[in-house]
């Protein structure tokens, strides 16, 4: 009987050692759970007396989180298991140390696959259901064609009007001062392209409103009289063939508009926009005010033969816009706009719309704030894992894209999962279903990218059950021995 006894010791303290023994060698394992050593006094119906061995019993406590530089290190912080696939077998470990394999597939050291919810494509919002292994590609994001580009302009309500070209008049009448008297009329007219060539031409009217013209060419021009002596005379003037007509101020009010020439607008800025194949194109915008609070809008895309003209802009008193109007080149006529302040326009085949309803007016320099739609095509810069465990993409093209959601599993016994090395558990009758579901809900824990979580070891409290384990080793041990002395001085005696 003390034979059993000593025996019994001994293999609970061999048992104990080994579990020690298994705990110290994790203890530079991620996520490694250790495990506390279980013994019990023998049952009276056991044949077995003394100390009986019930193994070692799953400690999950809370491990040290560490930083990394791993963007796919996980680290649980609180409850739960992170779901793991290799082919049929699913799996649960707190082991987060995950990379990309040649599929973009996020796996561990061991090829299992870590599993979650996909998001959709379109929309981004995660689809939850059945969790499936979770990819990150590295595929380029392909480009989106712009449907709409804001400009948010502060126009200089200061500026002047833009006049006739080479116009030196503020006034749009030439008034007679003195009747009774011939008075002389002098028109000038200037060529832009050429400053030296000039033409002149002279109208006399005389006390009995009868006119006349001159020309440098001394050409016959006629006047009609009017019907009164005394009222203001109405001449109309003909050139001579080859001269240069005379326009009236009304028919040349404003220069014609010249994407080259800054003398024909106001204020202009490029918008950077993209077509339907991510191709980056610069269009420009002007704004030629016409007088107060009245202005007009053209676009030109560089390189374009001649600019377009989108429409017209009127401020009210305020500097908001009060309405606008949208011009159709085909017709030459303008109407009201559908949307106050938004016109079409089509770069290479692909229609976008110009947004300048929130267009201000006022007394200070000229501003303006773009923002646009569209995007080219992006390569894949990083990737990262938020605490709810949302895997968002980032590409060079300033685009970013949620790709799933890591989720986590946890058990109503977690001391009935049953270990099978690598650091992972199987799910068991005793354990129960998992129950899956996003980090952060209920009582799962929160995710911590860039980390890991240590092995929840104490080292200095291994080493001294070791010890405590190992004097328990050699008492039994030694008890065996005296045990067998006296068993031999027994055997002495009977010879």
């Amino acid at each position: 009987m003390a034979f059993l006894i000593d025996n019994s010791a001994v293999k609970s303290s061999a048992k104990r050692l080994e579990v020690i023994g298994n705990n110290v060698a994790n203890v530079n394992t991620v996520g490694f759970k250790g495990s506390d050593f279980e013994d019990a006094l023998a049952s009276a119906l056991n044949t077995e007396t003394g100390m009986r061995a019930t193994g070692g019993r799953q400690s999950f406590s809370q491990g040290d989180i560490s930083a990394t530089n791993n963007p796919l290190d996980i680290a649980i912080s609180g409850a739960g298991f992170f779901r793991v696939e290799s082919g049929d077998r699913v799996t649960y470990t707190r082991g987060g140390q995950f990379n990309l394999n040649k599929d973009g597939e996020i796996v561990n050291s061991m090829g299992d696959k870590l599993t979650g919810f996909l998001a959709d494509p379109a929309s981004g919002l995660i689809k939850t259901g059945k969790p499936v292994p979770l990819t990150i590609s590295q595929a380029n994001d392909a480009p989106k064609p712009t449907s709409k580009a804001t400009l948010e302009l502060m126009l200089d309500t200061r500026s002047a009007p833009v006049s006739a070209a080479g116009a030196a008049s503020t006034a749009d009448k030439a008034a007679i001062a003195k009747a009774g008297a011939s008075q002389a009329i002098a028109v000038a007219a200037q060529e832009a392209s050429d400053a030296a060539a000039a033409k002149a031409a002279a109208l006399a009217l005389d006390p009995n409103a009868t006119a006349a013209d001159k020309t440098a060419a001394d050409a016959a021009a006629t006047a009609a009289a009017a019907a009164a002596a005394t009222a203001a005379a109405a001449a109309a003037v003909d050139a001579p063939a080859g001269e240069a007509a005379l326009k009236t101020v009304s028919d040349a009010a404003y220069a014609a508009f010249d994407p080259t020439d800054p003398t024909t607008y106001t204020h202009s800025t490029t918008t950077t926009v993209y077509t339907a194949q991510g191709k980056e194109v610069g269009v420009q915008t002007f704004y030629v005010k016409l007088a107060d609070n009245t202005w007009d809008v053209y676009a030109w895309q560089g390189g374009a033969d001649k600019p377009a003209k989108l429409g017209g802009l009127t401020f009210d008193s305020k500097g908001q816009v009060q309405s606008s109007t949208v011009y159709d080149a085909a017709t030459g006529t303008s109407s009201p706009a559908t949307t106050k302040g938004q016109f079409g326009i089509t770069v290479d085949n692909t229609k976008m719309a110009i947004d300048l309803g929130s267009a201000t007016q006022y007394g200070s320099k000229f501003t303006v704030r773009v923002s646009q739609d569209g995007r080219g095509a992006g390569q894949l810069l990083n990737y990262s894992v938020a605490e709810d465990g949302i895997i968002t993409a980032r590409y060079n093209n300033g685009n970013s894209k949620v790709l799933g959601q890591v989720v986590l599993a946890n058990f109503r016994s977690l001391n009935g999962l049953h270990a099978v090395g690598n650091n992972q558990w199987l799910e068991t009758s005793a354990s129960g279903s998992a129950e899956i579901n996003q980090p952060g809900v209920g009582v799962l824990g929160s995710l911590k990218a860039s980390s890991t979580e240590s092995a929840n070891i104490d080292l200095t409290l291994e080493m001294i059950k070791m010890i405590s384990a190992q004097r328990s080793f050699q008492a039994a041990a030694e008890m065996m021995r005296r045990q067998d002395e006296t068993m031999q001085t027994v055997v002495n005696i009977g010879r």
